[in-house]
């Protein structure tokens, strides 16, 4: 395990309107989920990924290494950073 520090976490309101909007759009346009037998609109999953950023089932990670931006579950971010 290195020392060096490769993730950190971005505060979403620390982030400008426009650019969560971005990063959420985004994040939705890939993320591959199934909603059931109905499809949710871009503005449902906009609303649902910011509700969920709001109640920390997910969270902003920065990759300082790769400079990019992932959105991830706490867990997930525990794993990740596990095996740095």
């Amino acid at each position: 395990m290195s020392d060096l520090i490769k993730h950190v976490i971005i505060p979403y309101k620390k982030l400008s309107e426009n650019t969560l909007k971005n990063l959420l759009e985004s994040y939705i346009s890939r993320e591959g989920t199934d909603y059931g037998s109905y499809e949710l609109t871009i503005d449902d999953k906009l609303s649902k990924a910011m509700q969920d950023l709001k109640n920390g089932h997910v969270i902003i990670i920065w990759n300082l290494i790769d400079e990019n931006l992932q959105i991830l579950t706490p867990f997930e971010y525990d794993k990740l950073i596990s095996r740095q």
